[in-house]
């Protein structure tokens, strides 16, 4: 029951396309300068994930989401279908409940981060809330790295997941939010 119940609300928190956090976001001070963001490779590679697909890919995607999040599981499910050309990196985010974390951080503990995570995705999308934390100790830094890796999508100004990035052929980065078909994966990467 207690399952059904978190899942219920984890699924209240999503908006139609997306999950989003729900917190404000703190605004700077009055007449503070503040950087530009600038999208980079070290921006992307300093985020902890796990890599799903062939290594060397020509094309890799950067999928922020969150362990609670119903419509990151139906993404993943989508990704399957390119699982075989294209390398996705999926980076746990903290933003809708403590299990997020605690989940992620399990997440980033595991060997088999793939296996993890097609339990996790499955279990979720049946309404019973994904991997189990309880008895279960992440390693050490983990719960930070998740920490980070919402730091990273904050500092891209999203707050919903899924949230996508992929390099393009010509050198600049393109973003989508939202749990895209096969599909609309396969045409936000050629892009």
């Amino acid at each position: 029951m207690r399952c059904l119940l978190a899942s219920l609300f984890s699924i209240l928190l999503c908006s139609v396309t997306a999950c989003t956090s729900g917190s404000p976001s703190s605004s700077p001070e009055i007449g503070a300068k503040q950087a530009p963001f600038v999208m980079s490779d070290k921006v992307l590679a300093s985020a902890s994930g796990v890599n799903v697909g062939p290594l060397m890919a020509a094309h890799t995607v950067y999928v922020f989401f969150d362990m609670q999040c119903p419509h990151c599981g139906h993404l993943w499910n989508a990704a399957k279908d390119l699982e075989g050309t294209v390398k996705f990196v999926w980076i746990p985010v903290g933003l809708l409940t403590p299990a997020s974390t605690a989940q992620g951080a399990l997440l980033l503990s595991s060997v088999k981060g793939s296996d993890v995570l097609e339990k996790h995705e499955a279990l979720l999308l049946a309404h019973k809330g994904g991997i189990t934390v309880l008895g279960v100790a992440a390693t050490p830094g983990a719960g930070e790295k998740v920490a980070e890796n919402t730091r990273i999508l904050k500092m891209m100004g999203s707050t919903s997941v899924p949230f996508l990035v992929s390099k393009r052929a010509n050198g600049t980065f393109g973003t989508a939010t939202g749990a895209l078909s096969s599909s609309q994966l396969r045409e936000f990467i050629a892009q």
